[in-house]
């Protein structure tokens, strides 16, 4: 069957049969396009976008930086809404460099929602400490993004000079490399914001952050927090007179090894220099045993 097209103001009095024919071919249309029982996805067009609801305990300004938590509607809740819906996560306060980010797309107050760029261009604030950076990453310490060598947030453009600038970055397009979740790992301190913490990131909530093999003697050492600009080193002294090995974290810019004495530089806010297991001191070929 042919519909023939009218003309505004023409007189219109369609029978049942075309009445159907318009329906059927909207519904077969609209089918075609959201096949899922014929609900409409609004997430399709929007992949970089998620909703975020404020958990950091204070407002957020636009373009702000947090954490991805976890989903606030489940399935197990409303498994329309966690369909259909954009979804919704939990926005809390960065204390990992490691962390899944977004930046925030406008103001959100304490409680409330609205919405996050998760991957994709962006404007953001950035922490330049060098020129020659071409990518940014998590400051544990100020919450915020700050330049680097490498990482998965390419600068697209920035400001010039150094300090806190105004920068176009594309979320999730760097070269990330592997994540660090060995022993002696580096982590913002979530009991002390103004300090660093060694922990084991094999084992997260082990009371050591690492072991030392000196000799024939196995070192833990416990986790530790020290000043938020520390930089950190693995100690090991041997006594030469009972025949043991002594092993500590220490904090330091340059410490002096001394004899008996062997430093592995652990890193620090910014570095995560040790990323390997034990730290075997024989290994190293310069150690008395």
């Amino acid at each position: 069957m042919t519909l023939a097209r009218k003309e505004a103001g023409e007189a219109f009095i369609p029978d049942v049969e075309e009445f159907n024919t318009i329906i059927d071919a909207t519904n077969l249309v609209m089918g075609e396009k959201f096949p899922d029982d014929n609900q409409f996805n609004p997430n399709a067009g929007d992949a970089d976008l998620v909703m975020i609801k404020n958990n950091t305990g204070s407002n957020l300004a636009e373009f702000s930086i947090v954490k991805i938590g976890e989903v606030v509607i489940t399935p197990d809740k409303n498994e329309a809404d966690f369909k259909y819906e954009t979804p919704l996560f939990y926005g809390e306060e960065i204390d990992d460099a490691d962390n899944t980010f977004v930046v925030i797309q406008e103001p959100i107050e304490k409680d409330k929602i609205g919405y996050a760029k998760i991957t994709g261009v962006t404007i953001a604030k950035i922490t330049v400490s060098s020129e020659t950076d071409k990518y940014a990453v998590l400051d544990t310490l100020t919450k915020k993004l700050k330049t680097a060598t490498s990482g998965i947030t390419k600068i697209l453009w920035r400001q010039t000079g150094t300090g806190e600038k105004w920068a176009v970055i594309l979320l999730g397009s760097g070269s990330a490399g592997s994540t660090y979740n060995g022993m002696f790992k580096i982590i913002a301190d979530p009991d002390d914001a103004t300090k660093i913490k060694v922990i084991d990131g094999n084992n997260p909530d082990s009371a050591n952050c690492g072991t030392v093999i000196a000799g024939s003697t196995t070192n833990t050492i416990p986790v530790q927090s020290f000043a938020g600009t520390s930089y950190i080193w693995e100690k090991t002294v041997y006594d030469p007179d009972a025949e043991t090995y002594t092993s500590t974290l220490i904090s330091g810019a340059a410490p002096q090894s001394g004899d008996y004495t062997h430093l592995v530089f652990i890193g620090s806010a910014n570095n995560q220099s040790w990323d390997g297991d034990a730290i075997n001191l024989s290994e190293f070929n310069i150690w008395v045993s």
